[in-house]
């Protein structure tokens, strides 16, 4: 089952809908499961237009900007079918595509993967995760708006695998930046972080953590730490999710495979003189795997989330070395025929009084998905999707982002206005 659960996030354009319906089928509900009141709100649904040229399926973490609005990128749809960079603003909530990629069609890149980064003037910074042949491994862009934000241009500023991969291939995971965390805006001059899930240590292909540091003329990679750079893989491979950069300029993160039993690992990256020393904090089992973006509260502890066979969990970490202790904080699918939700891809967010938030691929009362409040180890699913024929949307597979006014916005995979369009939608705590 495992294999089915890596590769579903080996490429961002893969569903295994095959594994999907299987699991559905175990836990069909045969009656309605109550939830908490709130009060939810399609934002848009994406397909709407002719030939998906509005986009389809987003599968990032979105990004509200000092003004508001919500950007975001899908991976499918637009002109070439290749994916697109959205705004939604306004009070109407009006879509705006930005940028729409195209692949082979124009010998390009193609397929935006995790969230975008913004900075102080207004330009977006993103990753792709293949492209046309001289693009296959991904590139970093930079998309800037003119002075009254009407047409936006893109820039490729590194293109991965450009050599022998040993700088990394196929990020599937956004950027990041020191101060990102406590909400320092991005200046566009200081360095961003990432990863790759490919290339990196060329004897292994275990993928790379790099900095990146953007310039007038395109910008200059280093490779921090090579995965698979140990015996059988023991410092973790393939990592996946943003990382998490500290006030120290500690690097964390999640490394989906590897570890010393297989299953994946959380990692350190300190930094010792020019170069980064990497130290595994954690070890999941041979049938766990990590998933989703990590958040680190204002004490240094990290919280994330991992699948299993069972429907996956939500965990803890206090981060001190070796000697760093996990805590499963709840367990999904504990409920009848998983009402609870399964399966959390995307992570968690943290509000200020400290509650977890997040959403689950499948489970809830329609098995299409849930959006669920953790409070200590008490779990309430605020809203079950495919609630009111599927124009909710169904199968959220990123996190949640917390706007100004406290509420949750997130994204779905699929459903809405179009069975494979997807939707964004806005829900009171």
């Amino acid at each position: 089952m495992f294999s089915d659960l890596v590769t579903r996030r080996l490429s961002p354009r893969c569903i295994l809908y095959a594994f999907i319906m299987a699991v559905a089928a175990i836990t069909a509900l045969s009656a309605p499961h109550a939830w908490a009141a709130a009060k939810f709100k399609t934002l848009y649904s994406f397909c709407t237009k002719s030939e998906c040229v509005d986009g389809q399926q987003p599968e990032a973490p979105l990004l509200i900007e000092v003004d508001g609005n919500v950007v975001g990128s899908t991976n499918q749809g637009g002109t070439s079918g290749d994916g697109t960079i959205f705004e939604l603003s306004g009070g109407d909530r009006t879509l705006h595509t930005l940028y729409t990629f195209c692949g082979y069609d124009c010998n390009g890149p193609s397929t935006p993967v995790g969230n975008l980064v913004v900075d102080t003037n207004g330009a977006l910074y993103g990753v792709t995760n293949t492209g046309s042949d001289a693009y296959a491994g991904g590139v970093i862009f930079k998309l800037s708006p003119n002075a009254d934000r009407t047409k936006w241009k893109l820039r490729i500023l590194y293109t991965f695998c450009s050599t022998d991969c040993s700088d990394g291939g196929n990020p599937v995971a956004g950027l990041t930046y020191a101060g990102a965390a406590d909400g320092t805006p991005y200046d566009g001059r200081s360095p961003l972080f990432g990863t790759t899930y490919d290339g990196g240590n060329i004897n292994y292909s275990g993928g790379a953590i790099y900095q990146f540091t953007p310039s007038s003329r395109g910008g200059k990679l280093k490779v921090l730490y090579s995965f698979c750079s140990q015996s059988a893989c023991n410092d973790g491979a393939t990592p996946n999710g943003r990382l998490i950069v500290d006030g120290a300029g500690n690097i964390y993160g999640a490394a989906q495979s590897g570890g010393s039993q297989n299953g994946g690992a959380l990692f350190e990256l300190r930094q010792k003189g020019h170069q980064y020393e990497e130290s595994v904090l954690y070890n999941f089992d041979g049938t766990q795997h990590p998933y989703g973006t990590l958040i680190m509260d204002s004490t240094g502890q990290i919280y994330g989330t991992a699948a299993d066979s069972d429907g996956g969990f939500v965990y803890k970490l206090v981060p001190d070395g070796g000697n760093s202790q996990e805590t499963t904080l709840y367990h999904f699918c504990t409920e009848s025929d998983c009402a609870d939700g399964a399966y959390a891809w995307g992570g968690v967010v943290m509000d200020a009084d400290g509650v977890l938030y997040g959403s689950t691929f499948i489970g809830g009362s329609a098995n299409e998905g849930a959006v669920f409040k953790l409070k200590g180890s008490k779990e309430t699913v605020l809203h079950s999707f495919c609630s009111s024929g599927c124009a909710d949307g169904a199968n959220p597979a990123e996190g949640l982002i917390i706007d100004g006014s406290g509420k949750l916005i997130g994204t779905t995979e699929n459903n809405g206005a179009n069975p494979n369009g997807g939707t964004i939608f806005r829900l009171s705590r």
